[in-house]
């Protein structure tokens, strides 16, 4: 099953704070993970002056749309794009649990085992 990209603004400007973008992003993929039932999940807009884990607001060839569009080819030089917090948290997140699998519930304590850890541990 895959999870479609939660996160939608349909306004022109950017309502969410940063922070609490970067929180949500980190908290949306370990809830996913933790389900058991995903195989892939996708956050969506990953450049956008509005959300996403990179600002392109200094892109000259951006477009100007009012909606988010779910694209993976950027315009412009990723090089002037602003990394937001989101990107470190993505990244960071990323790190720790790629290739992880989810084991059981453990009363809203979610436990990952990362690749090399023994599959037939049950873990704490």
């Amino acid at each position: 099953m895959d999870v479609p990209a939660p996160f939608y603004n349909s306004s022109k400007e950017r309502l969410a704070n940063v922070d609490d973008y970067a929180d949500y992003l980190v908290r949306y993929y370990v809830l996913s993970a933790a389900g058991g039932y995903t195989d892939r999940v996708y956050w969506g807009h990953y450049a956008s002056y509005k959300e996403g884990i990179f600002d392109d607001s200094n892109n000259p060839e951006k477009e100007d749309a009012p909606e988010v569009h779910h694209k993976f080819i950027y315009q412009g030089d990723p090089r002037i794009y602003k990394t937001r917090p989101a990107y470190n948290a993505y990244k960071t997140m990323t790190g720790f649990l790629s290739n992880s699998r989810f084991i059981k519930n453990l009363s809203d304590i979610y436990h990952l085992s990362p690749p090399d850890e023994d599959r037939d541990k049950e873990g704490v």
